[in-house]
């Protein structure tokens, strides 16, 4: 049988952790906190190993990576997708032409870059 840990993440807990994935590197966790604006970058061992600021008031939410093991994040209150490199530098943001599109949830397709995205 498995077992299950728990992990506490770095004040300020505004209670919003939303989404996780694997990393580049196969072994960190990405999780997204979107009222805290920030991307996390947890070990398994539940240290966090780096932090990805993002503007005030953006709301990260929506997390995958791509097969060049860049990380894509929504925001959701500021309508626009990041895409970050394996470090967490942002390489550039796209802002949706869909004005309160929101985008919530993000997936990387089966193809591996093309980007999908719930609004």
């Amino acid at each position: 049988m498995g077992s299950v840990h728990e992990y506490h993440m770095p004040p300020p807990w505004l209670g919003s952790t939303h989404e996780l994935v694997i990393g580049p590197d196969g072994d960190n966790l990405w999780v997204s906190q979107q009222l805290e604006d920030r991307v996390l970058r947890v070990s398994t061992t539940g240290r966090v190993v780096g932090t990805i600021d993002f503007p005030e008031n953006s709301g990260p939410h929506g997390i995958d990576k791509d097969q060049r093991g860049h990380v894509w994040v929504t925001e959701e209150f500021t309508n626009a997708l990041v895409e970050l490199d394996a470090t967490g530098k942002r390489l550039a943001r796209y802002p949706l032409p869909y004005p309160g599109a929101g985008p919530h949830g993000l997936r990387i397709g089966c193809d591996g870059h093309t980007v999908w995205w719930t609004g």
